[in-house]
């Protein structure tokens, strides 16, 4: 047990020093507190690693230890949303899914179109079967205003003339499909990109609609209200499902 407790308080003031490091060089900290907790925690270090050699505890068991807590903590972390280590294991869990999960057809990215000061950017996506997923960025080139807010009721779009445009998939059939949202009878559900956006700012992410097999050519489109009267506006040409 005390063997063990050694090298976890050399761990612990590793890392305590590193982070008080951290927060004196970007200036985050009181430099006088600050400059206190780093040299207590590495004079603790060394102390520690006498007393260690005293044991005869070699460094690669310390090194080992530290690993393992070091790979526990950030584990920890990244399901917890602790930055940078949950960007980093979303995007390690988007490349095995993607790697897994290939599309029968792809859409390729680099598109863009702009809309009444909306611009919408086509960043790739794909069809598995009749599934079709989008991803997209959508930015705001125009005031303060909504993006998304319609009806959704059981899969079928209703406009609001109050809420700002949406975005519909259309296939050759002319059916008009909406973006797939959680089914809830106790909750009202809307696309992940309905929110208020200010000048200049941008949400990205991917919309997934339930298509038909026999779906056909299928485009995506962005539909508003103008005076009572709704208008569909072509995007782009999303492909159509493999045969």
């Amino acid at each position: 047990m005390k063997k063990a407790f050694l090298i976890l308080l050399v761990i612990v003031c590793l890392a305590v020093a590193g982070w008080n490091a951290y927060l004196l060089f970007t200036n985050q900290t009181d430099p006088f507190t600050g400059w206190i907790i780093l040299a207590v925690s590495i004079g603790v270090v060394f102390w520690n690693i006498s007393v260690l050699r005293a044991y005869r505890i070699g460094a690669g068991t310390v090194v080992a230890a530290f690993l393992i807590v070091a790979l526990l903590g950030m584990t920890v972390s990244a399901f917890a949303g602790i930055e940078p280590f949950a960007g980093i294991k979303t995007r390690i869990v988007d490349s095995v899914v993607g790697s897994i999960s290939r599309y029968d057809v792809e859409l390729l990215p680099g598109q863009s179109k702009v809309v009444e000061d909306w611009e919408i950017g086509l960043d790739g996506g794909g069809w598995k079967g009749s599934t079709l997923t989008v991803k997209l960025t959508i930015t705001n080139l125009g005031p303060r205003r909504d993006f998304g807010g319609g009806t959704w009721y059981e899969g079928i779009y209703t406009a609001d003339p109050y809420a700002g445009p949406d975005l519909v998939a259309i296939d050759s059939t002319n059916k008009l499909v909406a973006p797939w949202m959680p089914e809830s009878i106790w909750e009202i559900h809307y696309p992940p990109y309905t929110q208020e956006f200010y000048p200049n700012e941008s949400w990205t992410g991917s919309l997934k609609f339930e298509m038909s097999s026999y779906s056909g050519r299928t485009g995506l489109y962005m539909t508003t209200v103008v005076y009572q009267h709704e208008y569909h506006y072509f995007l782009f040409d999303l492909g159509e499902p493999k045969k």
